[in-house]
């Protein structure tokens, strides 16, 4: 059933709102004013409010603006019910965000006319946003306890092992459970900040919205680089496969997403291209300025339509290719390279190669 809250000082004017709207198959919150329209917010999430513009005490016009300034609450629509019928009125409402601007008297059908309009709205934006969370856990569940407890019970053998029998145990085989320790480790760390990551940015949605926006002082490319580089070129035993041509830069972004997104297309062109066969990155600085960054390697490539459909826990031909992860890496390098107001772009052909190259600002 969906609620509606009503603010309005009348309290006659607001008994016979509360009937019509009961009548109609809603739950009613009722608001005298402002103050306690809040206090109804704190504690319920109404579909949509309805509301009248004086409030004795301050007035609905800046109510409406704490509305939009709060993430919260930002999208809950708002229909202005009102003796105010200047256009100046009516025009300061719809720049503030409201949804609606009825005029006193108002026809009880045109009122459930626009109520209905504005909670249809609503549905037709939520739905495929509820189509992608099923799709989120749908894949979380199928996938998520696999890719974290396969790792985990690696760590826990190889603990269980050292901690029974290291003095037993010869220097090589200790060599390989510390090197077991941290291959898992390592699986599993990456997984759970890549998890952790998607969340932040599910948040936020734009750079100017994220809390780490003051921080974005550059970094060193290069120095990332070659770490992951080593990092993930030992992981897959082919560090002699990766070329490095790297002009150094100080790019223009956290370095913690840097990491990110260079180790989810490193691994991705080591996961996906034949052992002995080289992986190309190539750095340089355009005469824009801007930093360029390219990744190349031969393999299985991506069709268009693969390309096009990169999303959030999507793997492709996982049933013939075994893989790890959760289909984060290339939707999560998409979605931190757009708060920067950059994109990943892919040229591939299917069986032969792909490349993946974007472009970032550097500092002056």
């Amino acid at each position: 059933m969906p609620q509606i809250l009503i603010i309005e000082t009348d309290s006659d004017l607001r008994e016979e709102l509360r009937d019509l709207l009961t009548y109609e198959r809603f739950e009613v919150l009722e608001a005298s004013d402002g103050d306690s329209a809040w206090r109804q917010l704190q504690q319920e999430r109404p579909d949509l409010i309805l509301s009248c513009v004086q409030y004795g005490e301050g007035n609905g016009f800046d109510w409406l603006k704490k509305l939009r300034q709060s993430p919260e609450y930002a999208a809950i629509p708002l229909l202005f019910l009102t003796g105010l019928a200047s256009p100046e009125d009516m025009r300061k409402a719809m720049n503030l965000g409201a949804d609606d601007y009825l005029v006193k008297p108002v026809r009880s059908l045109d009122l459930m006319q626009a109520i209905q309009t504005r909670l249809q709205r609503m549905q037709d934006i939520q739905a495929p946003q509820q189509h992608g969370f099923e799709h989120y856990r749908h894949s979380l569940l199928r996938h998520f306890p696999h890719e974290v407890f396969t790792p985990l019970n690696a760590l826990l053998g190889s603990a269980r092992v050292l901690q029974s029998r290291f003095r037993d145990l010869p220097p090589h085989r200790i060599e390989q459970m510390a090197h077991s320790l941290m291959r898992n480790g390592s699986r599993l760390f990456h997984l759970l900040q890549n998890q952790l990551m998607f969340l932040e940015l599910e948040t936020w949605e734009h750079l100017d919205q994220q809390p780490w926006k003051e921080q974005v002082t550059g970094v060193e490319s290069t120095r990332v680089i070659e770490q992951i580089c080593r990092e993930k070129g030992r992981y897959y035993g082919r560090e002699s496969d990766l070329q490095l041509q790297l002009q150094p830069a100080r790019v223009m972004l956290l370095e913690k997403h840097l990491q990110i997104i260079v180790r989810e297309l490193i691994d991705n062109a080591l996961k996906f291209s034949p052992e002995g066969s080289p992986v190309l990155l190539n750095s340089r600085i355009l005469p824009t300025g801007q930093w360029f960054l390219k990744v190349l390697n031969t393999g299985s490539g991506m069709n268009a339509e693969q390309i096009e459909s990169i999303q959030a826990f999507q793997q492709f031909n996982r049933s013939r290719q075994e893989q790890q992860g959760l289909g984060l890496g290339l939707s999560l390098c998409k979605r931190l390279l757009s708060c920067y107001h950059a994109s990943l772009e892919i040229e591939s052909r299917p069986e032969r190669y792909i490349q993946f190259s974007l472009t970032l600002p550097t500092t002056a």
